[in-house]
């Protein structure tokens, strides 16, 4: 059997609208997002595509955009929201909440954000690692590896996938977030194209048949 899985990436909050970074750091969507959030859990449902099971991320912003989609589904009254800590996005450590320009002047040497990813040719991994190590020498103690956030979502992913096999779920949404989902795919060697994010509520859909991952679209918005 294979098994369908979903992955919404959360919809737009306030920092992501306010260009700072957000990996374990939490900001609340923005109106535009709620409206978006629902508008995109009715189109699940116009499409018949009903969800056996809803994971999401534990950090809030992933857990408002599942119930809110949730909430559009026939059947919501009979499904139970499950968060999963595996599910977070990278953590950036020190450098959490900081405009993302500063970020990028302070730890790479560059003038902002896209000039460390197209200047400098800079994967995501590159980007966590480098960040990791700039953490560490100025005494930092959370942010991540990408090889820590990788294993963590394949992990979750194949936990996921394995339990929607045993239990015969058709399709599972998971609503998570850019950049680990982005370092995730780059892991088990699909090409993003060196893609630097995912857009807020795009849908990337996996099939899974137990032991390998098979991507049928990818950021769909």
């Amino acid at each position: 059997m294979t098994t369908n899985l979903y992955l919404v990436r959360h919809g737009q909050t306030i920092f992501n609208n306010e260009r700072r970074v957000q990996g374990s750091a939490d900001s609340g969507l923005t109106d535009k997002a709620v409206k978006d959030t629902v508008k995109l859990g009715q189109w699940f449902s116009k499409n018949n595509i009903i969800f056996d099971a809803i994971f999401s991320s534990d950090l809030p912003r992933a857990i408002h955009s599942a119930k809110l989609i949730l909430h559009q589904q026939s059947n919501f009254k009979e499904k139970t929201l499950l968060d999963c800590s595996d599910l977070r996005e990278l953590n950036y450590g020190h450098y959490e909440g900081w405009h993302v320009d500063s970020y990028a002047k302070t730890v790479f040497g560059q003038p902002n954000y896209n000039a460390v990813i197209s200047g400098l040719k800079m994967s995501l991994a590159d980007v966590a690692d480098t960040t990791f190590e700039t953490d560490r020498r100025y005494g930092g103690l959370y942010a991540e590896r990408s090889q820590d956030v990788t294993t963590r979502i394949d992990r979750a992913l194949r936990g996921i996938g394995q339990e929607a096999i045993e239990r015969s779920w058709g399709n599972t949404l998971i609503v998570i977030h850019g950049t680990s989902i982005l370092m995730w795919l780059e892991s088990i060697g699909f090409n993003t194209h060196h893609q630097d994010l995912l857009h807020n509520l795009s849908v990337t859909k996996i099939s899974f048949d137990g032991h390998s991952f098979d991507i049928q679209s990818f950021d769909r918005t």
